[in-house]
C-alpha cells in the first residue's frame, strides 16, 4: 500500500489512540480551530512552493529501500542524543535496531510496554514504510502521546514534517510528501553516520595516543630512574666529602694545637726534678720535698689561693661581672647555641649565666678549680681550652668567653684559639675576652707580674687586630675597674688628669666581637680589613 494511503486509512489499534485526522479535533474551542486552520494553510502554501521548486528533480532522489537506514553499531559508547533541555533527538531513534524499535518507541514515547495488537500494527507499518521516524511520529502525535508530552529536540521538526506529509497526502501530493519525509530521514541518518564515524576516529586517535604514551612510559621512567640514581649518588658523595672535610679540619686543628702546645711546653717547662731540692726543699708545709705529681697539685692549690687573695672574693667577682649585663641579655634574647667559658676558674661567670637561663659549660686545666666548680653543680671539664675547641664541630657554639686567659698564652696558642673560635662559633655568635689593661701604666709595669703564669700584657689594639684578621666584626672595647678616686693625684689641670689617666685608669678591658652572619671573605680581604 502506498505511504499516503496507508497513513490515511490505517486501522485503529486497540489500546492506542489513532493519529489525529484532518478536521477531527478533540474538544478544541472555535478560536483554537481557527488558529490551527491558519497554520495548516500556511504550511500547505510552503509545501506547494517546495513542490514547484523541486519539480522534475524527484527522480534524482535515492530510491526508498527497506535497508537504507541499516547503520553499523558504534565502537564507542552510545552518543548523547539528548538536546540541551533533555529532549529526545530523532537521530537517537535511528540508532535503535529495527527488530527492537516498536517496543523501544512505546517505552520512550508512551511510557509503557506495547500491547499485542499495537505491537503487531506498528511492526506492519515499519515493515511497509521502512521508516522508524514515521512510526515514532504516529505514536507521539496520538492522544496518549500528546498527554505524555515527551519533548523532541529540534523544535518539533519531526512532528511538523509528519503532519505536513499527511496533509500533503490529502492534497494529492503523496509522492512529494514521501520524498520530503525520506530526505529528512536520510539527512538524519547521514548525521548519525557522521557522528559515529567521528566518534570512531576520535577513539582511534585516543587509542593511538594511549599506545604512544605506553611506549614512552618505559623510556621516560628509565631516564627518570637514572637521573634519580645520579642525584642520590651525588648527594651521598657530597655527604662523604663533607664528612672528610670536617675530619680533615679537626685533624689539622689538633695537629696545630699539638705543635703549638709543644712549643709552649718548651718555653714554660718547670725545672727538672733534680733541681727541685735546690730551689724548694723545705718549702712544703709538711717538710716533704715536692716532686712530680705532688708539685703539680701544690701549684694548682697555690694558684687557687692566689686567686682568692688577689682577684677578690666570689662576691666581688660577681659584682664586677655586672658590667656584662647588657651582653648577657642580648645573648639570652638571641637564643643562640651554648656558651663555652675557657679558663672558668671558680665558676662565678658560669653561675651567673645559669641564673639567667643560658646553657654554658667551662673548661680549666686546674684540677682543684674543676673539682670546686663541680662541687657547686657546674658543668666543667678538666682540659685545655684550645684542645676543647679543636674537638668541636663547626658552628656548635653561640658564644665563647675567656676571662684573664689570653695573657697566659704564647702567641702561637692564642692564634690557634682565635682561629678555632672563628670555626666553632655559629654565624652571629660572639666572643668575649677580658684581660689586664696595659694602658694603665701601673698594671702594665707592676701588678700584671703578680701572677707568675702571666707571659706578657696584650694591648686592645693587638687583640682587636687578631680578631679582625680571623673574620670577626663589630669589635667593642669595654674598659673596666679603674682605681678608686682616692688613689688619684690631687688636681684638675690637664697634666694631672693625664697622669691620673695613665696611672689610675681602668685596670682591665674586655674585647667583644661577633662572627658575621654571612660567610667570611677571602684571607686577602680579611687582611686588608684588619689593616684598616
Amino acid at each position: 500500500m502506498p505511504l499516503e494511503h496507508q497513513a490515511l486509512s490505517e486501522p485503529p489499534v486497540p489500546g492506542v489512540p489513532s493519529a489525529p485526522a484532518q478536521g477531527a479535533g478533540d474538544a478544541d474551542s472555535a478560536p483554537a480551530r481557527e488558529q490551527a486552520r491558519a497554520a495548516l494553510e500556511a504550511l500547505v502554501a510552503r509545501v506547494r512552493a517546495e513542490a514547484a521548486a523541486a519539480d522534475g528533480k524527484a527522480s534524482a532522489l535515492d530510491p526508498l529501500s527497506a535497508d537504507y537506514l541499516s547503520l553499523p553499531e558504534p565502537a564507542l559508547p552510545e552518543l548523547a542524543y539528548a538536546g540541551a533541555d533533555g529532549a529526545l533527538h530523532p537521530v537517537h531513534l535511528l540508532s535503535i535496531p529495527r527488530a527492537e524499535f516498536v517496543g523501544y518507541a512505546y517505552r520512550v514515547l508512551l511510557g509503557r510496554e506495547p500491547d499485542d495488537a499495537g505491537a503487531a500494527h506498528y511492526a506492519a507499518v515499519l515493515a511497509l514504510t521502512g521508516s522508524r521516524l514515521w512510526v515514532a511520529a504516529q505514536l507521539r502525535s496520538s492522544a496518549e502521546g500528546r498527554r505524555r508530552g515527551v519533548r523532541l529536540a529540534g523544535g518539533g521538526g519531526l512532528l511538523a514534517r509528519y503532519l505536513a506529509a499527511r496533509l500533503a497526502q490529502r492534497l494529492g501530493l503523496g509522492t512529494l510528501a514521501r520524498h520530503a519525509f525520506c530526505r529528512y530521514e536520510q539527512r538524519l541518518a547521514r548525521r548519525e553516520a557522521a557522528g559515529i564515524w567521528l566518534a570512531d576516529a576520535l577513539q582511534r586517535q585516543r587509542d593511538g595516543m594511549l599506545r604512544a604514551q605506553r611506549g614512552w612510559r618505559k623510556p621516560i621512567e628509565a631516564i627518570a630512574g637514572s637521573v634519580l640514581n645520579a642525584l642520590r649518588e651525588q648527594r651521598d658523595a657530597r655527604a662523604r666529602i663533607d664528612a672528610l672535610e670536617d675530619q680533615l679540619e679537626k685533624l689539622s686543628a689538633e695537629l696545630t694545637h699539638e705543635r703549638l702546645s709543644r712549643m709552649g711546653e718548651r718555653r714554660t717547662a718547670p725545672p727538672a726534678p733534680g733541681l727541685l731540692p735546690h730551689y724548694g726543699a723545705g718549702t712544703d708545709a709538711r717538710g716533704e720535698a715536692a716532686s712530680g705529681a705532688d708539685l703539680r697539685a701544690q701549684i694548682e692549690a697555690y694558684y687557687m689561693a692566689f686567686e682568692d687573695a688577689n682577684r677578690g672574693s666570689r662576691e666581688e667577682i660577681r659584682r664586677k661581672l655586672r658590667a656584662y649585663d647588657g651582653w648577657i641579655e642580648a645573648l639570652r634574647e638571641a637564643q643562640g647555641g651554648p656558651v663555652l667559658d675557657i679558663g672558668c676558674g671558680r665558676g662565678e661567670w658560669l653561675e651567673l649565666l645559669a641564673e639567667r637561663g643560658i646553657a654554658a659549660r667551662g673548661v680549666d686545666l686546674n684540677s682543684a678549680m674543676v673539682a670546686f666548680c663541680r662541687g657547686r653543680g657546674l658543668e666543667v671539664d678538666a682540659c685545655d681550652g684550645v684542645e676543647a675547641l679543636a674537638r668541636m664541630p663547626a658552628a656548635a657554639l653561640g658564644a665563647i668567653t675567656a676571662f684573664h686567659v689570653v695573657e697566659h698564652l704564647p702567641f702561637e696558642v692564642l692564634y690557634a684559639m682565635i682561629a678555632n673560635a672563628a670555626r666553632v662559633l655559629a654565624p652571629g655568635g660572639s666572643i668575649l675576652l677580658e684581660t689586664p689593661n696595659p694602658e694603665n701604666l701601673l698594671v702594665g709595669s707592676h701588678t700584671f707580674y703578680h701572677d707568675f703564669s702571666h707571659r706578657n700584657p696584650v694591648t686592645p689594639t693587638s687583640l682587636s687586630f687578631l680578631l679582625a684578621f680571623h673574620g670577626f666584626e663589630a669589635p667593642q672595647v669595654l674598659r673596666l675597674n679603674p682605681y678608686p678616686a682616692s688613689a688619684k693625684v690631687p688636681g684638675d689641670d690637664p697634666l694631672t688628669e693625664r697622669v691620673n689617666g695613665h696611672l689610675c685608669g681602668p685596670q682591665d678591658y674586655a674585647l667583644i666581637a661577633r662572627k658575621p652572619l654571612l660567610p667570611p671573605a677571602s684571607p686577602t680581604t680579611l687582611h686588608a680589613a684588619a689593616a684598616s
